[in-house]
């Protein structure tokens, strides 16, 4: 799923309060969220203002939230 700010000519537009123009869920065959992307108005991927541009999700065989993975445009994991 993908959910785009726009201006007022519906051309994609950074959310200054936010640091993106794009947030792009990708979801497992679980339907769970596998990931988080956020990128800028020409859709490269762009950090927010935290400083993340991709947040990734890993499940146990219970279906529960394993671990969380933070990183930057550059692909670098935070900590």
């Amino acid at each position: 799923m993908k959910i785009t700010y726009c201006d007022t000519e519906f051309q994609p537009m950074i959310y200054q309060e936010l640091g993106y123009a794009s947030l792009v869920y990708q979801y497992n065959d679980q339907g769970q969220i596998q990931s988080i992307a956020y990128y800028d108005s020409e859709d490269k991927l762009i950090n927010n203002k935290d400083g993340t541009a991709m947040i990734q999700y890993e499940y146990d065989e219970f279906g529960n939230v394993a671990e969380i993975f933070s990183f930057d445009q550059s692909g670098d994991l935070k900590e």
